[in-house]
């Protein structure tokens, strides 16, 4: 598939915010020219809850491909920094790699249907762990954090409703096979998934 047949595709049409100061595509570009023209779950719009860190959070494609601050981000940026919704357990996969940039899942040692967490942020976000334990100290994530800071900010086990939402989740693969391209007009990379067609 050519890199433009995918920017069309739609796993990625309208789920970049265009770079393009007066854009010559228009209504034709495959970027989206406001935030209303997305076509993905508006993560920075959301309210920050309990609910918001364990399931939405790092869990979709960040559409802002300007410079920005990418450690306080709500979106995932590279497949290290990447979460599943729920589905796998708070055990760290052995075959996952922590020390070597993966810039595919196919290059990570494992498989994205793997049940067990991917990732100190899979691991640190999970129903069971998240807010759970007490922040060491001397923190810089703020409100990212996934340890509590005080009593207001803990948590408690999950409820029965998180804890069958979490359940619910069948992970699936497919959005995970991605190979990193660039876009030499915008100058940014950008995932594009594996696709036949």
């Amino acid at each position: 598939m050519s890199q433009v047949a995918q920017l069309y595709h739609p796993s990625q049409y309208k789920k970049k915010l265009c770079v393009a100061a007066d854009c010559e595509y228009s209504i034709y570009c495959s970027f989206a020219h406001s935030e209303d023209e997305l076509k993905l779950k508006k993560l920075h719009l959301l309210e920050r809850s309990h609910d918001f860190f364990i399931f939405d959070y790092k869990t979709v494609e960040c559409p802002f491909m300007q410079q920005h601050d990418r450690k306080n981000c709500v979106y995932f940026h590279n497949p290290q920094d990447q979460r599943r919704r729920g589905g796998y357990s708070k055990e760290e996969c052995k075959k996952w790699s922590k020390y070597q940039k993966v810039l595919s899942y196919e290059d990570s040692g494992c498989h994205p249907d793997c049940e067990k967490s991917h990732g100190w942020k899979e691991r640190d976000f999970h129903l069971q762990i998240y807010k759970v334990r007490k922040c060491k100290g001397g923190c810089q994530k703020q409100a990212h954090c996934p340890f509590w800071h005080d009593q207001l900010d803990r948590r408690r086990a999950p409820t029965a409703a998180q804890t069958a939402r979490w359940n619910a989740v069948q992970l699936d693969p497919s959005p995970f096979k991605n190979t990193l391209i660039s876009s030499p007009s915008f100058k940014s990379s950008f995932y594009f998934a594996d696709s036949d067609d």
